[in-house]
């Protein structure tokens, strides 16, 4: 029997689903004041597997679609040169998509397979702002609390009911200040903050580490003459040493507790681009 591939390297199949997700939206605004408004939104969202997902799954079988319902309220308030807002949200999803780097997808060789995760719920506050310090000068940035857990579900024989979904930071920061050197000049500061995750594989909550926070700090600066675009950008300014991924070394093949995945340090990028009209 000749044994046909797909694109993605594992075996194709004549597996068929039928599925019917939905999506929905409601929501309500109202203004408190001249600068004051108040929004709340009810909504359902899905997500249904693509090729690539569906062709390394842990089972061999087509994942089901990621169906998920949303609560959001909140605040904002505006004021010429100044914006801010505050939201909360909570999301329970079922089937959630999501990719293993320690399972073998059924067919393969390669460790890493896709999967629907037991019940889920993420939730948490974000903080926007904008203001305009002075002319050519703007300041802004975001807070982020967020949570990811587990509603029901069964691990290695664990019931991981309550715990924390791996690979979430708790607190999410970022800054970016944008200064109009002269009129077609403009030079740019961002710094961005992530707070600790659990490690991938970490399901039980039972691993005594998590991920350590880290901080970047990038700059960027861009001029526009006669058609042309120019940039230069500086990536990790101060070349901190960190990883966005690690996962707990369940096999020893790292000969440590974890396995992580070292981020790139301080970078330089240079573009330049023309607008033909």
């Amino acid at each position: 029997m000749t044994d046909h591939r797909s694109e993605t390297g594992f075996a194709a199949t004549d597996q068929r689903q039928t599925q019917m997700p939905h999506a929905t939206e409601i929501g309500l605004s109202r203004s408190l004041s001249e600068r004051w408004q108040a929004y709340g939104k009810f909504s359902t969202s899905f997500r249904v597997a693509n090729i690539d997902e569906n062709g390394a799954t842990a089972t061999g079988e087509l994942l089901k679609a990621q169906t998920a319902r949303h609560r959001d309220a909140g605040v904002e308030y505006r004021r010429p040169g100044m914006k801010l807002r505050v939201d909360l949200y909570e999301i329970d999803l079922q089937n959630e998509i999501y990719f293993s780097p320690i399972v073998i997808p059924a067919g393969s060789t390669f460790q890493g397979a896709n999967t629907n995760l037991s019940p889920t719920r993420r939730y948490g506050a974000n903080f926007a702002g904008q203001w305009a310090i002075v002319s050519g000068v703007e300041l802004s940035g975001t807070l982020a609390y967020q949570r990811a857990k587990f509603r029901s579900g069964v691990y290695g024989g664990i019931d991981v009911s309550g715990n924390d979904i791996p690979l979430v930071p708790r607190r999410l920061a970022s800054a970016h200040l944008s200064w109009l050197v002269s009129e077609k000049t403009t030079l740019g500061v961002a710094a961005k903050y992530v707070g600790t995750q659990r490690y991938d594989n970490d399901q039980d909550n039972a691993f005594a580490h998590s991920m350590p926070t880290y901080t970047l700090v990038d700059l960027k600066l861009s001029r526009e003459s006669g058609g042309w675009k120019f940039a230069a950008a500086i990536s990790n300014v101060f070349d901190k040493k960190y990883f966005s991924y690690g996962v707990i070394d369940t096999s020893g093949a790292c000969g440590t507790p974890t396995c992580v995945y070292p981020q790139a340090g301080c970078t330089l990028f240079a573009s330049v681009g023309h607008d033909f009209k």
